[in-house]
């Protein structure tokens, strides 16, 4: 009688605990179901539109990101929370740069970014690396960029850059960058006159950012301050470096070689739906408008 007792229990126990997996299953999966991604983009800047898809794996990995216009993906890998690299493709399937990303203590350390450029007929091998730095709320990268060409046994361009940010929380309030540019001859001058700094301070709202529910983009807050201008529109430049809250204001300054500072303020506009923004005005000195309409999975 007490083996039938005691093998009753063990049924029940067993039930229990199958409901109960069942229930925590449901319950990750209803998670899952609410966490609302970004599925599409669209930049309207200088009378061009462009439109980038969001596709998703694993519920909040981003898959890639798909330029709808000129068919280019970008392609993100994952190791458990961090994105480890990013590969940019053709719409012929043809590699154009790759990005990997390593990290220490759950932060990023440094990243090295490989592009080909075609200029003139000959090819040119663009390396950058960055190298991260942790102080309390400061965060300081040192970067190099060269331009390689299989014509030539030396560097064709050298440029180094120094960033520092300062975090609030998860939100970068004041970036500082400082370029240096070679000179002719390939020698290298570090005086006021071949030097670049920028000044950004920013001031943000309370709400979500589009990329929030993203995995491992907060980790890449500071490496999304350095992307290169030239290669992005101004909306993507400014937008993805947001990874938790939305930008209301910009303050730039932009001294040039050491000829004085010009100041610009870039100005945010929202409308919203659930906490995250459906709709960003970007405006730029009260001239440039920008607008960037995201839609969502749900």
């Amino acid at each position: 009688m007490k083996r039938i007792i005691l093998f009753f229990m063990a049924g029940l126990f067993l039930v229990s605990c199958s409901r109960e997996n069942d229930k925590m299953t449901d319950e990750t999966l209803a998670n899952s179901a609410k966490m609302q991604l970004p599925t599409k983009v669209t930049i309207a800047e200088n009378k061009k539109v462009i439109s980038k898809r969001f596709e998703y794996q694993n519920d909040n990995e981003l898959k890639e990101i798909i330029d709808e216009g000129s068919g280019e993906r970008i392609v993100f890998v994952y190791e458990k929370d961090f994105i480890t690299s990013k590969i940019r493709y053709s719409q012929a399937g043809e590699e154009l740069g790759k990005t990997n990303y390593q990290y220490n203590n759950g932060k990023l350390s440094s990243v090295i970014d490989e592009v080909v450029i075609s200029d003139s007929g000959i090819q040119y091998k663009r390396v950058v690396t960055r190298e991260y730095s942790y102080n309390g709320s400061e965060v300081s990268v040192n970067e190099n960029i060269k331009y390689h060409s299989e014509s030539y046994a030396y560097n064709l361009r050298d440029e180094n850059f120094t960033h520092t940010y300062v975090l609030n929380g998860e939100n970068i309030t004041k970036i500082h960058h400082e370029i240096s540019k070679n000179v002719s001859g390939g020698h290298f001058y570090l005086n006021p006159n071949n030097m670049v700094v920028i000044d950004e301070e920013v001031t943000y709202d309370a709400k979500n950012s589009p990329y929030k529910n993203i995995k491992g983009f907060s980790a890449l807050a500071a490496e999304f301050c350095s992307l290169d201008e030239k290669e992005n529109t101004v909306a993507d430049y400014l937008n993805f470096r947001w990874a938790s809250h939305n930008p209301t204001l910009i303050k730039k300054s932009i001294n040039l070689y050491g000829s004085g500072a010009d100041s610009s303020e870039y100005k945010f506009q929202y409308e919203y739906k659930n906490n995250f923004p459906i709709k960003t005005k970007l405006n730029i000195d009260n001239q440039n408008v920008t607008t960037m309409v995201y839609e969502y999975n749900k």
